[in-house]
């Protein structure tokens, strides 16, 4: 029951903000991007198109194209190769977690 009372908390804060629009997967992509966010190692591209055993590397960078143009993620080069792009969030992204888990 605990469990059905979080997953109710977790839709409710994300019809009120921004997430409103993401579907399933990028919702999945932001969360399993944020554990790596958190301990500080944002992803490569080529990691993300590798981290989801269920989704295609295609549909991984349609996916990531789409969170580019809702300005949640940005590519950023990295600084010991420049052609390696890290995936990370956009201030927008991060004040839209903020709002909603203070919600909660």
């Amino acid at each position: 029951m605990k469990a059905l009372k979080t997953f109710a908390a977790i839709e409710a804060a994300r019809s009120r903000t921004l997430f409103a629009d993401l579907c399933p997967t990028e919702m999945t992509m932001i969360s399993r991007f944020s554990i790596a966010w958190g301990e500080d190692r944002p992803p490569t591209v080529m990691e993300a198109m590798r981290m989801f055993e269920q989704i295609s590397p295609s549909t991984v960078h349609r996916h990531l194209k789409k969170l580019r143009d809702k300005k949640l993620i940005e590519l950023v080069e990295d600084a010991q190769d420049n052609r390696t792009k890290r995936i990370t969030p956009t201030q927008r992204l991060l004040d839209a977690i903020e709002i909603s888990t203070r919600k909660n």
